[in-house]
């Protein structure tokens, strides 16, 4: 370039230099220089949870134990012959409910809205589903019945069927979307159906797993004796557990003789002349509708006296009571509510010969006792699905009742189920998983890209209820098994990473890191866990995608009952998943998530210099001007875009600004949605 040229060319620069300096007039008190931090410290947490009360809001006794998970969408699809859970789903967390104990509090993301909370047992709504509003989830079931309206065709013999105890007629109880069928509040008698008894009922018939042989056989009623005054024995049944996708229909018949000769019944014309009783046409109950059919409410059963054709109170010596289920079989009519007619596919009895099976196994029924403080209770299970089809999991809960006899001892007890007098033991392991993203200038602010420390993480708590002599005992952690990934460095600092736990070490018995024993660091109320004291000899920096470096830590807490950490406390803020995460570029120098304390290593006469403005209860912020933190935690992801080298975040994340200056009203979601996505 020749001298003139690069005269002109100086030249030019001096008068845009002046004309620059003439638009930035710093004179101007009220303007401040670019990347300027505010004297007043942000109070903005930056956090990505919320805390949320499950109010479960069942009617069941004080006691009743039952498992759940939640979803933050319906984990149920509608299918062509019932709902179906979906295999492509997890739960965000999970836990174990004990009716009247402490209340549930969960940790969500900030951006679930909907909570739908699933539940194995059968004394624990299938499906229920909850709107977050002001910190709360109060749940409402959700009926998954689908009533198939095929033809109901009426053969031989089933005009019997439409002759209902309750007078042909049921009462019709509506709840917002859902309707219920029960009989009328004359025909009902309303005991509490115990929660140890129901506790030992789930233990025992678990979902999805075939029944114990000695329960798996017929379940009908032999009248073996009376109360002694030739009078007979009076019989009530209650529908104690509904946990099928049909809406089934329970009816029974009497037969003057031995059960043992049922079994030889073994053609329709040998069976035409038995008079089937509808008791419950809707065998059906909901633990949250107020007017809707509910376990301990008991139907009288009457005897059918074929020689007069009346129906009786009492049952005789000699008498079997048979069983019918009407698999799908209530339907409804424009005259009237009936079962649908008797076909070989439909009606599973409780003699198991009479089915028309062809593959071996024709019993669709459970019978046993269950005892609890000096009392029994016979009960009897159905399965609802063709064992041929091999649909039907064998385990005779889909639908279960009660029945309760006067004398007690009118029948030959069936086997007995564990008591809940023993020692008995609930599991559920719930999942937390998530991201950490760190700055390590502080207190200096970075390039705020939040990539110089980026940490995967996925925490299983195992949590534990046991019931001992016959105390109900509260939910509580039996271990944490944490994995954290360390997968991205962008930083020349020799970077640390690890977490404090804020829990009192003598509640720990054991931490083992990848299977390697550790000595617990006390710190303050709780315990460091030092993980790595240098990210960039693990991982290599700068480098997208590089193969990241896994530890795998278990902690094993006391289970002794003074010690035991309960669920409810487990479940308080910091005390779970990422605990109180930090990264240490030097020696006394530490970086945490926002309002997170640094630990009794850090230098704290740091704290509110540089571009920092900790002070009075605040830890680690910036000024309220400033959009960015030091580090922040992405929950309930299991991606993240890494940001751009010396770009902040917002470059990858368009909905990043929205998010903070709304002060986290909008776009809670903003990580889930990196550019191009």
């Amino acid at each position: 370039m020749n001298a003139s040229r690069i005269a002109l060319l100086s030249l030019s620069m001096f008068m845009l230099f002046l004309t620059g300096c003439q638009d930035k007039d710093y004179s101007d008190p009220d303007r401040k220089p670019p990347g300027y931090v505010g004297d007043d410290p942000s109070t903005l947490d930056f956090s990505t949870t919320q805390k949320v009360v499950f109010d479960l809001n069942y009617d069941v006794p004080d006691g009743t134990v039952s498992t759940f998970q939640a979803y933050s969408v319906n984990p149920f699809e509608k299918k062509a012959d019932g709902w179906e859970m979906r295999s492509d789903l997890q739960p965000i967390t999970a836990g174990i409910y004990v009716a009247g104990g402490a209340e549930i509090v969960r940790t969500l993301p900030s951006y679930v809205t909907d909570v739908y909370l699933y539940s194995p047992d059968l004394f624990a709504p299938t499906l229920m589903h909850a709107k977050i509003n002001d910190q709360r989830a109060v749940f409402q079931e959700i009926d998954l019945v689908i009533s198939q309206e095929a033809a109901a065709t009426r053969t031989y013999g089933t005009a019997a069927v439409d002759h209902y105890l309750t007078g042909n007629r049921l009462q019709v109880v509506r709840e917002g979307a859902n309707t219920y069928y029960r009989p009328y509040d004359e025909y009902i008698i309303k005991e509490e159906f115990p929660a140890a008894v129901r506790n030992s009922i789930t233990k025992a018939f678990p979902n999805g797993q075939k029944a114990d042989p000695k329960y798996y056989t017929d379940a009908s009623f032999y009248i073996a004796q009376d109360g002694g005054d030739g009078k007979g024995v009076e019989l009530w049944v209650s529908v104690i557990a509904s946990d099928a996708k049909y809406h089934n229909s329970l009816a029974y018949f009497c037969y003057d003789g031995p059960k043992e000769d049922l079994a030889k019944m073994m053609t329709n014309d040998a069976r035409k002349d038995l008079y089937v009783i509808s008791v419950f046409q809707s065998a059906r109950v909901s633990l949250t509708a107020s007017g809707a059919l509910k376990p301990g409410e008991y139907v009288k059963l009457k005897y059918y006296n074929k020689t007069t054709g009346a129906l009786e109170d009492k049952f005789p010596v000699g008498t079997t009571v048979g069983w019918v289920l009407a698999a799908d079989g209530f339907t409804s009519k424009s005259d009237g509510y009936y079962i649908k007619g008797r076909t070989e596919s439909s009606w599973y009895y409780s003699v198991p010969s009479w089915h028309f099976e062809y593959k071996g196994n024709k019993n669709h029924t459970t019978i046993f006792t269950a005892k609890n403080g000096g009392n029994e209770y016979v009960c009897f299970g159905f399965e609802d699905e063709n064992n041929d089809s091999q649909v039907g999991d064998g385990d005779c809960n889909d639908v279960m009742f009660h029945v309760k006899l006067n004398p007690t001892n009118a029948i030959v007890p069936p086997p007995v189920i564990p008591g809940e007098d023993n020692e008995s033991e609930t599991e559920q392991d719930a999942t937390e998983k998530g991201y950490l993203a760190f700055e390590d200038n502080w207190p200096r602010k970075g390039d705020y890209d939040l990539n110089d420390v980026v940490v995967k993480y996925e925490s299983t708590i195992n949590y534990v209820q046991k019931t001992e002599s016959g105390k109900v005992g509260a939910p509580y952690v039996r271990k944490v098994v944490d994995n954290f990934s360390l997968v991205h460095a962008g930083a020349d600092f020799a970077n640390s990473f690890g977490y404090k736990v804020e829990v009192n070490p003598q509640r720990i018995t054991k931490v083992t890191v990848d299977g390697n024993q550790v000595n617990i660091v006390p710190d303050g109320s709780g315990f460091l866990v030092e993980l790595c004291p240098n990210v960039n000899e693990v991982i290599k920096p700068y480098v997208y995608g590089t193969t990241p470096k896994t530890y795998n830590v278990v902690m094993e807490f006391s289970e002794q009952e003074n010690l035991r950490m309960t669920q409810a406390e487990f479940n308080q803020e910091g005390l779970l998943a990422p605990y109180n995460p930090y990264i240490s570029p030097k020696d006394g120098v530490e970086v945490h998530l926002p309002m997170y304390r640094p630990t009794a290593k850090a230098t704290t006469s740091l704290f509110g210099t540089d571009d920092d403005r900790s002070g009075n209860g605040l830890w680690y912020v910036s000024g309220e001007n400033n959009n960015y933190p030091f580090a922040i935690h992405l929950s309930g992801v299991t991606s993240f875009t890494i940001p751009v080298e010396e770009q902040s975040i917002d470059k990858t994340y368009p909905k990043y600004n929205s998010w903070v200056e709304s002060y986290k009203h909008r776009d809670k979601d903003w990580y889930l949605y990196p550019v191009g996505n």
